[in-house]
């Protein structure tokens, strides 16, 4: 029988040659039992020169990977990032689960679709703004309708704003008085 200090350095020189070595294997090249080959390879772990993985042990890195922290990633390639967010999106349709990970572009993924509301509800946008700026803000909604196929109710006591609408719904004392498509 081997003594186990010389058969723990051949297990390390069978993970070091192969990568990745089997409880079984090994268990079936020294002639001992699974157990035994365990401890072993737990204490080679615990050593520090293995990593345990289900069923055997793999190689472990002698430089692990230190990720940045999230705050000084973010920066990192933003301007990428957000347009891969954009991209990803636009991919994803309205009523659809999406489970996002953990991660700098996830997060740009994520900013990107809080931007889309299935719904935007607009109460009087232009009440108190000047004919200038009131254009603008309708504007703006019809390209939501346009570029993003959003719905938008849009609540308003001016006739010319509601003019710039795909159907007008007229209400009075809590009723519909009138449907009209424009």
């Amino acid at each position: 029988m081997i003594p186990a200090q010389l058969r723990r350095e051949r297990i390390l020189n069978l993970v070091r040659d192969r990568e990745f070595v089997r409880v079984a294997d090994l268990s079936a090249m020294f002639g001992l039992s699974e157990v035994t080959i365990r401890s072993d390879l737990d204490y080679l772990a615990d050593q520090g020169s293995v990593q345990r993985v289900h069923g055997g042990a793999v190689v472990r890195d002698p430089t692990p990977h230190k990720e940045r922290p999230f705050e000084e990633s973010l920066g990192a390639s933003a301007e990428e990032k957000a347009a891969i967010g954009r991209y990803a999106a636009s991919l994803i349709s309205p009523g659809e689960t999406v489970i996002l990970d953990v991660g700098t572009t996830t997060a740009a993924v994520a900013r990107a679709l809080v931007t889309r509301p299935a719904l935007v509800l607009a109460d009087a946008p232009t009440g108190a703004l000047d004919t200038t700026n009131s254009a603008r803000i309708v504007e703006l909604l019809q390209q939501l309708v346009a570029d993003r196929r959003q719905t938008v109710i849009l609540i308003t006591h001016d006739p010319s704003v509601a003019a710039a609408a795909g159907r007008v719904v007229s209400m009075r004392d809590g009723r519909i008085e009138r449907v009209e498509a424009s």
